[in-house]
């Protein structure tokens, strides 16, 4: 009966308004907030933690104390999806809604995103599975932000390096085009040899550096060069 009270209470709003009107309250919460105002750094800290650039950095010591705090520093930041940070239940078709009448809330899920979140009708509030101390988290992530620009500040030289190997990579997607076309006739010189005679079709190696480098991630150089990302 008061499962039936609460939905006669809450009909005039359909399902789907209510799951917008949810997904707007989820991305008021503090964490999800915090997520969005530092996503950026969030992404270059994970990218960052892989880095082979690391393994040539000065104080390896300190780098292996900034490594071993991520783990601690992200927990709440991967407590959901990366989808689910950034999206919520929107244009979610397989979201399911189940009432309380005894407490006038509903719990929200979406199985492809992983996500769950309870919302209390009556105090107009979204609630996390997993709630973490947001204010805890904003400094412990901008400590580690912190302790890595420190780094980067002692390996000056490694930063040196990256500016010029962006500069190489910006050149090479200049002449692309050049490029493409000695690949292809390259290619077209291999069938003709590999038709004369038995030959082993290997790469070029030249060609293959070049490939490489226009494959690889590197910071955008707008960016402050003593920053994270």
């Amino acid at each position: 009966m008061k499962d039936y009270m609460f939905c006669a209470k809450i009909h005039d709003s359909s399902r789907e308004e209510w799951i917008q009107h949810v997904n707007k309250c989820f991305f008021k919460r503090p964490l999800i907030s915090l997520y969005h105002r530092n996503a950026g750094v969030i992404e270059a800290i994970e990218q960052s933690k892989k880095s082979p650039l690391l393994f040539i950095m000065k104080n390896p010591e300190q780098i292996a104390f900034w490594r071993n705090r991520i783990e601690i520093i992200m927990r709440p930041f991967r407590s959901l999806s990366f989808i689910a940070f950034e999206r919520g239940f929107s244009d979610t078709e397989d979201a399911v809604v189940n009432v309380h009448g005894e407490n006038e809330i509903m719990h929200v899920t979406s199985e492809n995103r992983g996500l769950a979140v309870t919302y209390d009708v009556a105090n107009d509030a979204v609630s996390l599975d997993n709630e973490y101390n947001v204010v805890l988290a904003a400094k412990r992530l901008a400590t580690t932000q912190r302790q890595f620009e420190e780094i980067i500040d002692e390996n000056e030289e490694v930063i040196q390096k990256l500016l010029v190997f962006l500069k190489w990579k910006s050149l090479l997607e200049h002449h692309e085009v050049h490029i493409k076309e000695i690949q292809g006739k390259l290619c077209k010189l291999t069938n003709y040899q590999l038709n004369q005679r038995p030959v082993l079709e290997e790469k070029n190696p030249f060609l293959s550096i070049i490939q490489n480098v226009l494959q690889v991630r590197i910071p955008n150089a707008n960016l402050e060069v003593g920053s994270i990302q």
